[in-house]
């Protein structure tokens, strides 16, 4: 339900007008950078003890939006610690976009850009215009979402030049898969073991040398 909540509040966002239309790159992040039109907004903001970064531009009814949030077990969402899973997670969250997001068709589709593994959305209104384009990617435990938005119908142009100017950091150390946590008790008893194999070593040793 946090989740929800969470992603209910980042699509309601609102944008300012900007008639600018030159387009420069601008960085999400370390990780992340973006080509988007001119003038680009920031909004920084905590929903549900959570940060959320967002940069927005508007130009007449078209609308470019990259947001960032952190994510932990605190959100009823499971987080991936493998493929398969990062897969699952994607369906997830396009399960509770397609609930947010009125629309009479929805596309979904896998993609990779730069060896990142992502997720695709795309919505259409009654007369099959396709008017929003969302793409998500889970790296380093934040959820990153790009969208692209006109309700007269996206630009073929304006969608590829957005889109595609994604750019990963790859210098930073990229993880799309959350690491498990070794139990406690199997910790302790690696420990154990471990402890056990050195004594037994170093009598073995000493009775060794004590031969000579």
């Amino acid at each position: 339900m946090k989740f929800k909540i969470l992603l209910f509040l980042l699509f309601n966002f609102q944008c300012l007008n900007s008639q600018v239309t030159n387009w420069g790159f601008y960085d999400l992040d370390s990780i992340i950078s973006v080509e988007m039109p001119d003038a680009v907004y920031e909004f920084d903001t905590i929903i549900e003890s959570k940060k959320i970064y967002q940069m927005y531009s508007k130009i007449n009814e078209t609308n470019f939006i990259a947001q960032k949030f952190f994510l932990d077990n605190s959100l009823d969402l499971k987080l991936p610690t493998s493929k398969k899973e990062l897969n699952s997670f994607y369906m997830d969250l396009a399960e509770i976009l397609n609930l947010l997001i009125s629309s009479n068709e929805i596309i979904e589709s896998k993609l990779i850009h730069e060896n990142i593994e992502g997720y695709k959305l795309s919505f259409s209104d009654k007369k099959n215009i396709n008017y929003q384009d969302i793409i998500l990617y889970f790296v380093n435990n934040n959820l990153y979402i790009f969208i692209y938005r006109d309700a007269n119908g996206l630009n073929n142009f304006n969608k590829s030049k957005f889109f595609n100017s994604i750019e990963f950091n790859q210098k930073t150390d990229i993880n799309q898969y959350i690491e498990k946590k070794v139990p406690l008790k199997f910790k302790l008893f690696i420990a154990l073991i471990a402890i056990l194999i050195l004594s037994y070593i170093v009598r073995f040793t000493s009775k060794k040398n004590t031969k000579y």
